[in-house]
């Protein structure tokens, strides 16, 4: 191991500084593949961040108000999808895509579809492992995937510290603070709230 200068590292992108990488060579496989694998997800995320930003720019409170509102939550589960499939990957018998492109809904469903043949699970790590104050719907299992602020909804209020820097909820945080920003928070929070109900 050795130290590296913080210059080295372009810490937007969290990845090493483009004259840094023409010249770094791996010489541990496994580093390799993990450093290659975590820079594709900052590609992807970043993609999808660049993407809510050019819809932000054209929201405004006309017809299309709901289309755009539409695209950015679409993007949002995109980022959930792609995140869902990557996990618990030595138990899966084929790989999930790693193109951005590669995510539409019909792949997607597909191979949800075949590696999640009997009811779907929200994975044990990520599960509120509090009680409820009522019995939640579906719509209330997917709302807490996404949520930041609902305490209200637990006999006992609790934070999502493990959850905080998931990066569908990172994805998903940008977008409320773009559509806050250009048609504001009262439309963000309806946004928002609705997240579960279109799961």
């Amino acid at each position: 191991m050795f130290w590296l200068q913080p210059s080295m590292f372009d810490w937007k992108l969290l990845q090493f500084d483009e004259q840094i990488q023409r010249q770094f060579r791996f010489f541990i496989p496994d580093s390799q593949r993990t450093y290659k694998e975590r820079r594709s997800q900052v590609s992807n995320v970043t993609k999808l961040y660049n993407a809510i930003n050019d819809i932000a720019k054209s929201l405004s409170n006309n017809r299309r108000q709901d289309h755009q509102l539409e695209r950015i939550r679409r993007i949002c589960f995109l980022s959930l999808t792609m995140q869902m499939l990557q996990f618990d990957l030595k138990n899966q018998p084929s790989q999930p895509p790693k193109d951005l492109q590669s995510y539409n809904n019909g792949i997607c469903y597909a191979w949800l579809q075949q590696h999640y043949t009997s009811d779907f699970t929200i994975p044990k790590p990520w599960r509120v492992g509090l009680t409820w104050k009522k019995s939640p719907t579906w719509a209330d299992l997917i709302q807490q995937l996404f949520d930041w602020d609902d305490q209200g909804r637990y006999k006992i209020p609790f934070l999502r510290d493990r959850w905080n820097n998931l990066q569908f909820r990172l994805v998903t945080r940008h977008a409320f603070a773009k559509i806050s920003e250009h048609l504001g928070r009262a439309v963000a929070e309806k946004w928002k709230d609705a997240l579960g109900s279109h799961g």
